[in-house]
């Protein structure tokens, strides 16, 4: 790693809590003194060029990289704006050895140096990268103890009949004194029970909750969302509401009131299996629909997916918004599935009769060909120039014991890392050599594309309903359903950037299909 200026170092202090932290009241357990502690480190490097810049804070755990603060150190790191980041220790930065030796990647790339006021690590030495590897494993295995113990607890409190959850659960409320303990909603308990005695009478998780919305109930969330088919189906197949808790696939008896009679409750079960059978037999394993994943509601945004009518005759793309809630929440709602796929299949066989927009596809493909070769070429350069101090340095070494014998303890321990370096530095040039060879050769020819394409439809036609489906997930992008039109994004020559976009009438595809249920 090159030296930091030693001028000036910009510093910048890393703090994190984590709930954990608060309820254990460990040492540094509060962010202000961890910013403390690390201010008064970089007060001590003053002599060595050490200022103080600012300070990131994040409230969350160690276990996942996904935070904010992480994620504002790290652009700034990008950036080059830090040369040292100080934590108190090391697992304030990461508790997963994996996720440490990324983050500690991007600061060697970048001259950033790490350190630990408490532990005085140094990233930059043999010494101090020996110490965060050992700190490192420990630090994983305390996660993991904690994980562990979490587990632990929970079955335990699932094991006594208690609620080991977080939020207590639609259709009851914590009791206030005893921990753990569920007590039946004033209000909720009796919607759990007009759930259940709807879905026996309708046999719809989806007509279930068209009628509780309607009613006016929503869902435990703090947004207080509408329930959904699927919110419907989980507290209708919850054994919670029949006494019991479960924790890891284990069911046991729970020492809250039951809201729902057991013999109701396994007569719901039957419905619900047998409407599963129902509904995922034809889906997944007799239908082959083209657009699956492609295909967009123009009026909520929502995907349209497969849904066969129950005598498997006709097929459809029903929106998910429709599916979730009622008829009522869409204008979209559903569209015959071969015509929006015959629709899509014409305007791709158009495409071949259209000369300009076909050579402006070549030119644009082939363009962007010569370029990725040249940034790749430019990647290729940089690599090579980073393996030649990295060769030179294992040559002196080498020479080094032909005429003394043995390296010294600090040579050593460099040797192995030169070595993995050299490793992978070596596997990226060959593969951008490689890559950089298979631009050059890329060139697309106009006329056989222009065949290509204007035999569209025959080669379309000869491929077998599994290959068709691949096809036009390979060339569009999206097709978007309106009430009245439908917007096709095609990438004739695989340019995801810049798609060409088709508008449709719908008596130009559908125009028996225009009616929708």
């Amino acid at each position: 790693m090159s030296p930091v200026n030693s001028e000036k170092k910009r510093c910048y202090v890393y703090a994190r809590l984590s709930t954990e932290d608060q309820h254990r009241r460990a040492e540094y357990s509060s962010l202000e003194s961890q910013k403390k502690v690390c201010k008064a480190y970089i007060a001590s490097q003053e002599p060595n060029g050490w200022k103080y810049v600012t300070t990131i804070k994040d409230l969350s755990s160690g276990g996942s990289t996904d935070r904010p603060g992480l994620s504002e150190l790290l652009e700034h790191i990008k950036q080059n704006k830090v040369d040292v980041v100080v934590t108190t220790k090391m697992d304030r930065l990461t508790r997963n050895i994996k996720d440490f030796w990324t983050l500690y990647e991007v600061m060697q790339e970048h001259d950033c140096q790490f350190v630990c006021a408490t532990q005085e690590l140094n990233s930059t030495t043999a010494h101090g990268r020996f110490f965060i590897n050992i700190l490192m494993s420990f630090a994983e295995f305390e996660l993991e103890t904690i994980r562990e113990r979490t587990r632990a607890k929970m079955l335990s409190q699932a094991e006594e009949g208690l609620w080991h959850g977080g939020r207590s659960p639609f259709g009851y409320e914590r009791h206030k004194d005893r921990k753990g303990l569920l007590i039946p909603h004033k209000t909720e308990a009796a919607v759990v029970k007009r759930i259940f005695d709807l879905f026996v009478k309708l046999g719809s998780p989806a007509a279930v909750a068209k009628e509780i919305n309607g009613m006016g109930y929503r869902t435990k969330s703090k947004k207080k969302t509408k329930f959904s088919k699927w919110t419907i189906t989980y507290i209708l197949s919850n054994p919670l509401y029949i006494g019991k808790t479960t924790f890891g696939g284990q069911s046991f008896d729970g020492k809250h009131k039951a809201l729902i009679p057991v013999n109701r409750f396994n007569h719901v079960q039957k419905m619900l299996e047998k409407n599963k059978q129902t509904r995922t037999g034809p889906t997944q394993n007799k239908y082959n629909f083209r657009l699956r994943g492609i295909l967009k509601c123009g009026d909520c945004g929502s995907m349209m997916t497969p849904s066969p009518a129950k005598s498997g005759r006709y097929l459809y793309y029903r929106c998910t918004r429709v599916s979730k809630y009622s008829k009522e929440e869409c204008k979209v709602r559903k569209i015959g599935a071969r015509a929006i796929e015959d629709a899509v299949v014409n305007k791709l066989c158009e495409i071949g009769t259209d000369e300009a927009v076909i050579k402006e596809a070549v030119r644009k493909a082939n363009k962007a060909s010569v370029t990725n070769a040249k940034t790749k070429t430019r990647e290729l350069n940089a690599l090579k120039k980073e393996l030649k101090p990295v060769q030179d340095s294992i040559d002196n070494m080498i020479r080094y014991v032909e005429k003394r014998g043995d390296l010294p303890k600090a040579m050593s321990d460099r040797l192995p890392e030169l070595e993995t370096r050299k490793e992978q530095l070596e596997t990226q040039i060959q593969r951008l050599e490689f890559e950089i060879g298979q631009l050059k050769d890329y060139q697309i020819d106009t006329e056989l594309l222009t065949k290509t394409l204007q035999d569209f439809r025959t080669i379309y036609n000869e491929l077998t309903p599994e290959e068709q489906t691949r096809l036009l997930q390979l060339m569009v992008q999206e097709v978007v359903l309106g009430e009245d039109t439908l917007k096709i994004s095609v990438f004739p020559l695989g340019d995801k950037k810049k798609p060409l976009e088709y508008l449709l009438k719908h008596p130009e595809f559908a125009e028996s299909d225009k009616k929708r249920g």
